[in-house]
């Protein structure tokens, strides 16, 4: 799940909103798909981390992952996601 397109806090929250009903209904493994995302804001990234750690507090062995990071940004998210516990699929 993703919003296509310019990264916006309302599209960031709109994600955490939909993700977070996504938890609540049972999902163990959530998939963000970052295709299109031409930077990493703080407030995605925070929000990830945030929604991680919801699914983890809910189910133990939930997982998160995100897939089709643009190449030039797979550095700053894995020195972001390192310690977080979300995976990058490449």
């Amino acid at each position: 799940i993703w919003p296509h397109g310019v990264v916006t806090l309302e599209k960031v929250h709109e994600m955490r909103r939909e993700v977070s009903v996504m938890i609540k209904q049972g999902k163990k493994a959530i998939i963000i798909d970052l295709t299109g995302t031409q930077e990493l804001h703080i407030n995605l990234l925070e929000t990830l981390s945030d929604l991680y750690e919801e699914l983890k507090g809910t189910r133990h062995d939930g997982a998160m992952s995100a897939i089709n990071l643009d190449p030039q940004l797979h550095t700053e998210f894995r020195e972001f996601s390192q310690t977080r516990g979300i995976s990058l699929v490449l």
